[in-house]
Order: structure tokens, then sequence, then C-alpha cells
């Protein structure tokens, strides 16, 4: 009995997802009376970016924000990989009437 392995090349189609980060900043520059929170809209995260500003009182302006939104993208992709497969040949040996292999 004998064992090889056979082994070639194959194209293979997989899908990639890729994901990106778009930063914009906003300049609002606004006078707010409280601190603005973090929020979402429609799949963008806006980050309040404030400072104080001497008035004749001091006050809460909001300067910026940072409007941060993930975009995905799936491609398909074509890649050579190795495949191998074993098999096995049995060779019968002629002998004293028993089938030995």
């Amino acid at each position: 009995m004998t064992k090889h392995v056979n082994q070639w090349e194959e194209e293979i189609n997989e899908s990639v997802l890729q994901e990106e980060v778009e930063i914009e900043r906003v300049p609002v520059n606004r006078l707010i009376d409280a601190p603005a929170d973090i929020r979402n809209e429609g799949g963008t995260t806006i980050i309040p970016v404030m400072e104080e500003v001497l008035v004749v009182e001091k006050r809460i302006r909001l300067k910026e924000e940072v409007h941060i939104t993930l975009r995905r993208t799936t491609s398909l992709e074509t890649q050579r990989v190795t495949v191998r497969k074993e098999e096995v040949d049995v060779e019968r040996v002629p002998g004293n009437g028993s089938d030995r292999v």
C-alpha cells in the first residue's frame, strides 16, 4: 500500500469587509447655557468641543462639533490557495491464497 498527497492551486472568491471612518470638524461658535453631551445622529457620532470665554460674565460657547461617521464596504477578492488531498493505492500481492494487502 502506498499513500501520497496531491496538491494543486484553486481560485476562491471571498468577501472582504472594509471600514472607513470620516472625521469632519464643524465650526459652531454658539454660546450655550450648559455643557453639551455626545450624541448620535443618523450613524454619525457628534462630540462637542467647548471652551469658556469671558464676556461680562462667564458663559459656555459650543466651539465646534466633531462628526464621526463609519462607512462599510464589501468587495469580492480572488485569491490563489493551495489545496491538498491524500490518495491511497492498494496493490494485491499474489501468494498463498490469502487476501493480504
